[in-house]
């Protein structure tokens, strides 16, 4: 059976106000989380953490270092959780430091990206937040899966299939940065997507739940509105509307809200 896991590979500070608008402003500690998805042979990364030891990114890693402190402590990169021979697959959601510090810990790996990010790579922005030193001399010539299309829905949101299974789903989630994307896997934990056992992950989501099967107690009479969605609301794992776990608590999403509206709350779990 699929496992989902979530590995903490340090964190960062920041003013909560200037990353969610009306929240408050004050500092708030944010992980940099990886999500191990396990499925037979496989055994695939959602991103890599905070790199441990010295950047070596010149100015602009200090300026990056200056605005967002990272605090990596004893054993928090991925290499010292996850065995780095074991793991068959790194997917990138995109290209800040706290996404891909550990790159260079995961000589083994296939790497999937987006074709969004090999155009950020090829010419990266100063304000993209991209600091190409982190990467390994020999990523270039890693063996890579570049998606450039995503031509399936669920609910909404477009995704690709990596695997040609359904086991795992990119999910196209533009905004954050050039070529974002989530994961949508089969069997995890997290928020219910498609179906029951299914979630929709963020590398910012560490409390993962294993989600019930639907019953008629827990079926809604009636599709959820968009009015319905609340942080307050507890994920109804058994209703026809899918559930997202975002910076301020659990968001239903009705059937009923149209594709900008899932896509801004699904990106919302995947800042800052």
């Amino acid at each position: 059976m699929p496992e989902l896991h979530y590995h903490r590979c340090g964190e960062t500070s920041h003013d909560v106000g200037a990353l969610l608008r009306g929240a408050p402003r004050e500092r708030r500690v944010f992980p940099a989380g990886v999500f191990r998805y396990d499925d037979g042979e496989r055994r695939v990364l959602v991103d890599t953490g905070y790199a441990g030891r010295s950047w070596g990114t010149g100015a602009s890693g200090w300026a990056y270092r200056l605005l967002l402190p990272p605090r990596v402590r004893p054993g928090e990169t991925i290499a010292e959780q996850v065995d780095p021979s074991t793991v068959t697959h790194v997917v990138l959601t995109h290209l800040h430091p706290d996404h891909l510090g550990g790159v260079r810990d995961l000589p083994h790996a296939t790497f999937v990206l987006s074709a969004g990010l090999v155009e950020t790579l090829r010419a990266p922005r100063l304000r993209e937040g991209v600091l190409p030193g982190l990467l390994p001399p020999w990523f270039d010539s890693a063996p890579r899966i570049v998606v450039d299309r995503f031509d399936d829905e669920h609910h909404g949101l477009a995704t690709h299939d990596l695997f040609g299974d359904g086991s795992l789903c990119l999910v196209d989630l533009p905004g954050h940065a050039r070529g974002h994307v989530g994961v949508l896997v089969q069997g995890g934990c997290c928020s219910p997507a498609t179906r029951p056992g299914a979630a929709i992950c963020s590398a910012r989501s560490s409390g993962c739940a294993p989600c019930p099967a639907p019953s008629a107690t827990t079926t809604p009479p009636r599709p959820a509105r968009p009015s319905d969605c609340s942080p307050r609301r507890p994920p109804g794992c058994g209703c026809a509307s899918p559930t997202i776990r975002t910076p301020r608590g659990w968001t239903c999403c009705g059937p009923t809200e149209d594709r900008a509206g899932l896509r801004r709350r699904a990106l919302a779990a995947a800042l800052p």
